[in-house]
């Protein structure tokens, strides 16, 4: 019954912005901060649960914070349990094509 939405936009000095946004169950702080702290390729992180009891691995984020910062970019997360979660990518300038 929730929404996910993408979003594609242009940052002042020339980079780009990728967002999801979701209505979901949001994660709280300390929930951002645990999934952050794992580093993918180590022996696993334990499995864990976000707001709403949701299951998850917990790497997917760290994967994706680390391949954006290959990149020179940065990840953003803004999020409120219970309410839902934006992830965004942050592209610098010198990572965007133009025609």
């Amino acid at each position: 019954g929730g929404t996910i939405t993408l979003s594609v936009g242009h940052r002042v000095g020339g980079g780009i912005e990728i967002a999801v946004t979701d209505t979901g169950a949001g994660m709280r702080p300390v929930d951002i901060a645990r999934i952050l702290a794992t580093t993918p390729g180590a022996a696993g992180p334990a499995p864990i649960r976000i707001a709403g009891g949701h299951p998850g691995a917990g790497i997917g984020l760290p994967l994706v914070r680390q391949l954006i910062e290959a990149h020179g970019g940065a990840l953003s997360i803004d999020s409120v349990a219970g309410r839902g979660t934006r992830v965004s990518l942050l592209f610098p300038s010198d990572r965007v094509v133009r025609p």
